[in-house]
């Protein structure tokens, strides 16, 4: 790595690290983690304690929501 692309690097981390602080960003970061935060206490109201494959079906009906939530902050 030359001391170009170190420095692009750096740049852009930087970037990364203040748009990190934004309200914009925060926001979504709150709403992203209250929905996940529902979609688990979903799971875990309807969990059943040694069933396992009512467990792994909870997990299946919930993992598209959580799938959603975490791309539309990644997005």
């Amino acid at each position: 790595m030359n001391e170009e692309e170190f420095g692009e690097g750096f740049l852009r981390f930087e970037i990364y690290d203040n748009y990190k602080r934004t309200d914009i960003f925060q926001n979504h970061l709150a709403g992203a983690i209250s929905a996940l935060e529902n979609v688990n206490s979903k799971i875990q109201k309807n969990r059943k304690l040694g069933i396992n494959n009512n467990n792994r079906k909870l997990i299946v009906i919930h993992k598209s929501d959580a799938k959603f939530i975490v791309n539309t902050l990644t997005e």
